[in-house]
């Protein structure tokens, strides 16, 4: 499983990553986009603040169709901190 966010000079390290993996024969069972959005706490609206969809793309490109997105939700930062 590769991490990522959604920018794009994070996806080319994605991009070097899979390479790297694939060189070694170490499987790659999907990608994980964190900080695909940002979730309002007053209204619940996501709104994109980073690129859109760039670890899903990515994931294709690679041939795997696994990608999940996880939002930066004020709750979680609660949690984390």
């Amino acid at each position: 499983m590769i991490v990522s966010t959604p920018q794009p000079l994070a996806l080319a390290d994605v991009r070097r990553a899979v390479a790297m993996f694939r060189l070694v024969k170490t499987p790659i069972f999907g990608i994980v986009e964190n900080m695909s959005g940002f979730q309002c706490p007053k209204c619940g609206e996501t709104s994109e603040i980073f690129a859109v969809d760039g670890a899903a793309k990515a994931a294709k490109e690679f041939g795997k169709n696994n990608c999940v997105g996880f939002e930066i939700k004020k709750k979680k930062l609660v949690i984390t901190d």
